[in-house]
């Protein structure tokens, strides 16, 4: 976990504001293209779902608002992400699943594997706490239209939340339905729509 404090913060007023707030969490749902990403996880033998993960969160950590945490009290920028996802469990449970991101596809995805397989084996609900997270979730027979997150445990969690729903086929195209919360302490309008803007070009041309 490479991070540096931060001593002089752009958005301090605006953290400052929100943090009177007891709940600053706020959601959003959009629509974004991924048949590109789909196609890739197919011919590379990737599960779709991991894919989606790693790809939104290639495109979330090139965003410098998005690494901003509280880490003991102390304002701190990550130098990048990290995937808290869930996979399926006996029982029609699930997992959290924690992967760290890897410029290469391929050797994040090896490692990936193996983790994978063992949060498949029983429940595992254990988080990492106060770290360069974000954490995902599918509810992939749910083309949903909004989707609101369980807020993180503490006011503070700067960590997003996200969803992906149901695959829609839009325009020629299949489109991915995402839910994201984030907290309004570390994000602002302009962050979600630079995400935007980044999702739409790193899914177009995965790998």
């Amino acid at each position: 976990m490479r991070f540096r404090h931060v001593d002089s913060y752009y958005r301090q007023e605006t953290f400052d504001f929100f943090s009177q707030y007891p709940d600053p969490y706020y959601s959003i749902s959009f629509e974004v293209e991924a048949t590109a990403v789909k196609a890739f996880a197919k011919d590379a033998g990737y599960p779709v779902y991991r894919s989606l993960c790693y790809f939104f969160c290639r495109a979330m950590g090139r965003i410098e608002d998005f690494r901003y945490r509280l880490r003991q009290g102390a304002l701190v920028l990550y130098d990048e992400l990290h995937i808290g996802m869930t996979v399926p469990a006996p029982g029609r449970r699930f997992s959290f699943v924690h992967l760290d991101y890897d410029d290469d596809v391929v050797a994040f995805n090896r490692r990936a594997d193996e983790l994978d397989t063992q949060g498949r084996d029983r429940a595992r609900l254990d988080q990492e706490e106060h770290s360069n997270y974000i954490y995902v979730t599918a509810i992939p027979k749910v083309p949903f239209t909004s989707f609101a997150h369980a807020p993180g445990r503490e006011r503070t969690d700067g960590a997003p939340r996200v969803a992906f729903g149901h695959f829609l086929n839009r325009h020629g195209g299949l489109w991915v339905p995402i839910g994201l919360t984030v907290n309004h302490l570390f994000i602002d309008g302009v962050a979600l729509g630079e995400l935007y803007e980044n999702l739409g070009q790193v899914f177009a041309s995965p790998g």
